[in-house]
């Protein structure tokens, strides 16, 4: 990457369901989650910095059960995998 400092981030998340089995809805229908990401950032210069960085979201396994204007939808939502991909470029001046 030539000259400057370069930085790698790493790091690990886990997050429990933010909803109970009775309350879960089609409209999130995750359960507890773990999400890894990392990063990478170089500085070119005095003045330039740029970075790359990306995530993977695992939810697990969640159940719904749902009643909504009378009819009631039942079903399992297997793994649920989000990725997040994102890029910076900081110019001083």
């Amino acid at each position: 990457m030539g000259g400057g400092t370069t930085f790698l981030d790493l790091g690990l998340t886990y997050a429990s369901s933010p909803v109970s089995d009775t309350n879960r809805v089609f409209l999130l229908p995750v359960d507890d989650s773990w999400t890894v990401s990392f990063g990478i950032a170089h500085n070119a210069s005095k003045n330039l910095t740029y970075s790359l960085g990306g995530a993977v979201v695992i939810s697990g396994n969640a159940s719904v059960d749902q009643t909504s204007q009378g009819f009631r939808t039942i079903g399992e939502f297997s793994t649920n995998l989000a990725f997040v991909l994102g890029a910076t470029l900081q110019w001083r001046f």
